[in-house]
């Protein structure tokens, strides 16, 4: 039974990836900020009993994180997928930045992810299929960064978008680090999701992007590794 380690699986992506690795027989290690108050998975793991094992984490928090990595230790975790982050505040035009804001953004988005990754690689490097997935967004390409803001949003998001540009390149790096030991590293934008993130007038059903997302996580390889990858298979310009 592969294994699979999904941060910020109380809502959204996160619940909807765990959603679907545990139908599909996986043993799914959860973890959000508050799970007392995360019933939808709660509910989920009740479904799935002893498949679905829910953990207490903040990403900010990285002694918390080391902590993580210390009860798991045991563990061989064939995909971890870094889904944990934040959008911020809106709007985010340019001419009204708000730095604390953006600051958040970063360490959430950014360092939390790579701390993850840091903390989990032992982990990863002892099982079988040996993947890191960091989600990431299509609003991170910088060549596809042609017009204002997208139909729909309230205004530019030009503290979010530039946070998953900074993790693209992290994982870019990490890809050939850990090339070496056998793992895979890619970057997955799983689209305009209607999430709290995306909001209602995003284009597809969580359903939906899962349904394209992870077929291409069971898939990725070696020849793959250092990849940003859109849900649909296709690689957009950085």
């Amino acid at each position: 039974m592969p294994t699979i380690l999904i941060t910020g699986a109380n809502k959204g992506l996160g619940l909807g990836f765990a959603t679907r690795f545990a139908g599909e027989g996986w043993k799914v290690l959860t973890s959000c900020r508050n799970p007392a108050k995360a019933t939808a998975l709660q509910a989920l793991a009740e479904k799935h009993k002893g498949k679905i094992r829910i953990d207490a984490l903040d990403v900010l928090d990285h002694k918390a994180i080391e902590a993580y990595g210390r009860a798991l230790q045991d563990e061989a975790i064939d995909v971890l997928l870094n889904n944990a982050g934040i959008i911020g505040k809106e709007p985010q035009d340019i001419g009204q930045t708000d730095y604390e804001d953006w600051d958040k953004i970063v360490k959430t988005n950014v360092f939390g992810t790579t701390k993850m990754c840091e903390t989990f690689v032992g982990h990863v490097a002892k099982s079988e299929r040996k993947l890191i997935v960091n989600l990431t967004s299509g609003t991170s390409s910088i060549t596809r960064k042609t017009v204002g803001r997208m139909p729909g949003t309230k205004g530019e998001y030009h503290l979010y978008s530039p946070s998953k540009t900074m993790l693209n390149m992290v994982s870019r790096y990490l890809a050939w680090e850990y090339k070496p030991m056998g793992i895979t590293v890619v970057v997955l934008g799983p689209g305009w999701v209607q999430t709290d993130m995306g909001g209602p007038e995003a284009l597809f059903t969580i359903d939906q992007s899962m349904d394209r997302c992870v077929p291409l996580i069971k898939g990725f390889g070696l020849k793959d590794t250092g990849k940003f990858i859109l849900f649909d298979g296709s690689e957009p310009p950085w």
